[in-house]
């Protein structure tokens, strides 16, 4: 079960994504959701706005779409990171402070928590939440 969903390879990533709207309420930064399979990306309304986006930048995000405004050295880091997780299929939430470039140019910096949920062994879904710095 996720976000209160009984996961299925049909569930869009966009359902559990509206599912999980509370989290904006629980961070100041926003969250996002990959479907690891898919690649499919939701991001959440706080997330979008925390760095000045809103859903009409992005025709149909993906995996790729997410890292584009990610400062590229901390985007290195991330990354290693998440391949740990994957690889050695942990439980165990990965953190990074991380800098975003925002549509008016500045530059933003957030903590963030991500967390992989697999089934039988298997990635399923990718969950990133962001606490502004």
């Amino acid at each position: 079960m996720i976000a209160g969903l009984i996961y299925t390879p049909n569930l869009t990533i966009e359902c559990i994504g509206e599912k999980m709207k509370e989290c904006d309420e629980l961070t100041d930064g926003g969250f996002w959701l990959i479907d690891a399979k898919t690649k499919d990306l939701y991001m959440s309304d706080k997330f979008l706005s925390a760095f000045g986006y809103d859903r009409c930048d992005f025709s149909k995000p993906n995996f790729d779409t997410l890292f584009e405004f990610v400062i590229k050295k901390d985007l290195d880091i991330g990354i290693k990171d998440l391949e740990y997780v994957l690889k050695t299929k942990s439980q165990e939430t990965f953190m990074n402070d991380i800098r975003y470039n925002c549509k008016n140019g500045t530059i933003q910096k957030v903590s963030c928590s991500g967390t992989v949920f697999f089934i039988k062994d298997e990635p399923v879904l990718i969950l990133g939440t962001h606490k502004l710095i």
